[in-house]
């Protein structure tokens, strides 16, 4: 049986290719395949797909952030939040403008806003690995001051 046994190992060893296929075999396999028993490489279990500890995803509301130039800093426009993550999350922002912060979760403007479209990315993180973040645009548009209501209904 010793003889068979080296007999096989012997045949995998003369080609490289074959070789790695064959790594997970053990002597106890090689017995079992001489006898016709042929159990198949290992399983292996797959990993879930997500990133560490909860893969959330950063949400904001409202979905998109458009505001006047006239808001007073401290003002908050967006509420930040991580759907389908676990743990509390902790907030930091990127904002090469330097016009917007994040307090607890929530977006607000730094200082005086000027008009123009600036991009941020919102991070987060939960300690446990989970780090997921979200690029969007803030809008700012110009606040002229002059609305006049028109109610074509009544005429004036």
């Amino acid at each position: 049986m010793v003889e068979k046994k080296k007999l096989v190992r012997a045949k995998l060893d003369q080609n490289p290719r074959d070789q790695e296929s064959y790594d997970w075999l053990t002597e106890d396999d090689l017995v079992d395949i001489l006898r016709g028993l042929d159990p198949g490489p290992p399983r292996r279990r797959r990993r879930r797909g997500d990133s560490g500890g909860g893969a959330g995803v950063v949400v904001i509301s409202p979905s998109s952030i458009a505001i006047f130039d006239n808001v007073v800093p401290g003002t908050t426009i967006a509420t930040i939040s991580v759907a389908g993550g676990t743990g509390t999350y902790t907030y930091t922002l990127t904002d090469p403008s330097g016009q917007f912060t994040i307090v607890g979760n929530q977006l607000q403007t730094l200082t005086s806003v000027i008009a123009g479209s600036f991009p941020i990315t919102i991070t987060a993180s939960n300690g446990l690995g989970d780090n997921p973040t979200l690029t969007t645009t803030v809008t700012v548009a110009h606040f002229s001051g002059t609305y006049v209501p028109t109610y074509y209904i009544y005429g004036f």
